[in-house]
């Protein structure tokens, strides 16, 4: 545990003011700015933007003597160690509750007259609304803390030591528990081995992704039998809020969910292009869902019918899926994969591959599934290069960003104007904001080259503070991939070419405008 209280919220913000005056700092305040302080004296990075501090009794370093970029690293530390230190305390509480849990179920077991289920379940009953009313919260948000808790204990104790050790998010181990809990006891801690690497450095949602992917390869189960035995519990809910407003949710096959929502992402984007259109495109996706199931036109004046828009065809929606070649010809049963989900079962795939307009053949290693070759090179970005990077990205290569890459800017890394390549080592997928923020601030991004100066697509970010980020590829894609024999359109089945199926993507805009900044730089 850390020397931080676990009850004490330390507000480091609050300890000095605009003008420069630095109120009195708790113990607990000065403990935190002492070792910081100490830390910070032995970065060499930050060397030349501070001056020294004698002691944190002196205040936090905002204010005389030191630079604005110290302080705002400074503060960037300030926050880190904040956020390892809730982590702390979050796992501290998990293993609270569970003992507290254990110590309920004992006293109850302990009893000659008591002891049986319901005795046990009215002792829970009654341990939730004494913690609920001890804290002022909701008994539901107790009984939630309590089945993780309790979850953590059985399932993966290990996980809560990684999160009090600052190696990982207790939201990242909450979504490991997830996983773990439906995979049986003898596969468990296969998986925590293979996933951990990889949650250290993942958000929650990019871990949601990977876990889902290496769950699915662990999983002794059919993938066909539990997709099936989940559709049966498909359904709709309704949740009313304020304000006359209220949420509509549905539980459906990942691949259905996916292709309605870039439906209404496509139709938005396409109604967008009117010269007259206000609404934004959250609103539009919104007033198209309305559209679709009711029939009625959404407008911004619901009860002037001159206001409504134009009723137009939208575009087909996009879906990306991959299948092995090998689980095609029946030599393996590898689950084919949904961009922007992960696995789903073959049969699913083969349904969304009779609907398709194009396919995209792409060759994968049949053992590691590394993406060999697209078939043909180019200079500039053709149809199947974008296949391949989207292929390779799925989503915004940014850190942290989950934007999925069909909707997002194909950026050079190296800018074009200044020499950059159109190849597939300086190109990589960044949303309309990351495009805008790496070409207009001091965000810089390199393309990570192995021993023969290729890449396969592993991104280096570095920030204006000077702290560095990597991303990687959610499917390597070598460069120049080593041929063996006959070339990618001849070869014989000793690899795996992988087919790209996607639906006919919405038209571009007649003036062309479709990927390009706002302030139109040659990117």
């Amino acid at each position: 545990m850390s020397s931080l209280p676990v009850l004490l919220e330390v507000d480091i913000d609050m300890a000095c003011d605009e003008d420069g005056f630095d109120p009195p700092l708790t113990a607990a305040e000065r403990a935190v700015a002492e070792r910081l302080i100490a830390e910070w004296r032995a970065d060499d990075d930050v060397a030349d933007d501070a001056h020294p501090i004698t002691s944190a009794s002196s205040g936090l370093p905002h204010g005389a003597g030191w630079s604005p970029r110290a302080s705002l690293k400074f503060d960037l530390r300030t926050l880190q160690q904040l956020e390892a230190e809730e982590n702390r305390i979050a796992a501290d509480r998990a293993r609270v509750l569970a003992r507290m849990a254990a110590t309920t179920d004992a006293i109850e077991a302990a009893e000659p007259t008591r002891g049986t289920s319901r005795d046990i379940e009215m002792a829970r009953r009654s341990l939730i609304a004494e913690i609920a009313c001890a804290l002022t919260v909701s008994e539901r948000l107790i009984q939630m803390r309590l089945d993780d808790a309790e979850r953590f204990h059985t399932d993966t104790p290990t996980l809560l030591d990684h999160v009090a050790a600052g190696r990982l998010g207790f939201r990242q181990a909450q979504i490991l528990l997830d996983h773990t809990s439906s995979l049986p006891g003898e596969h468990r801690a296969a998986f925590i081995d293979a996933v951990l690497p990889i949650a250290e450095s993942s958000t929650p949602p990019q871990l949601q992704r990977r876990a889902r992917t290496l769950r699915e390869r662990l999983h002794p189960d059919s993938i066909t039998t539990r997709h099936q035995s989940a559709v049966a519990k498909r359904r709709v809910g309704l949740t009313h809020t304020h304000d006359g407003m209220s949420w509509l949710n549905a539980y459906l096959p990942a691949a259905t969910a996916i292709t309605i929502d870039t439906r209404l992402s496509d139709i938005a984007g396409h109604l967008a292009t009117a010269d007259d259109e206000t609404r934004t495109l959250t609103q539009l996706r919104t007033d198209v869902f309305i559209d679709l199931l009711t029939g009625t036109p959404q407008t911004n004046e619901p009860t002037n019918p001159t206001t409504a828009p134009r009723r137009r065809r939208g575009p087909r929606p996009t879906v990306m899926i991959t299948v092995p070649a090998l689980t095609l010809l029946g030599h393996t049963d590898e689950p084919a994969t949904l961009d922007g989900y992960g696995p789903i079962p073959i049969e699913t795939a083969r349904e969304l591959a009779g609907d398709a307009t194009s396919c995209i053949r792409i060759l994968t290693h049949p053992e590691t599934g590394t993406t060999l070759s697209v078939g043909r090179d180019r200079y500039t970005v053709p149809p199947d290069l974008r296949a391949a990077l989207q292929h390779r990205d799925t989503t915004c290569r940014f850190p942290g960003c989950n934007q999925p890459a069909l909707t997002a800017d194909i950026d050079h890394t190296t800018d074009w104007q200044h020499g950059g390549p159109t190849t597939l080592d300086n190109l990589a997928h960044l949303c309309r904001k990351h495009h805008t923020l790496k070409h207009h601030t001091g965000w810089t991004a390199t393309h990570t080259t192995s021993g023969d100066s290729t890449s396969d697509g592993t991104l280096t970010w570095t920030s204006p503070l000077g702290h560095t980020y990597t991303t990687f590829p959610t499917n390597a894609m070598p460069l120049r991939p080593r041929q063996t024999g006959a070339p990618p359109d001849e070869s014989p089945h000793d690899e795996s070419p992988s087919p790209r199926l996607r639906q006919t993507p919405p038209p571009t805009p007649p003036d062309g405008t479709r990927g390009v900044l706002p302030e139109n730089p040659p990117f």
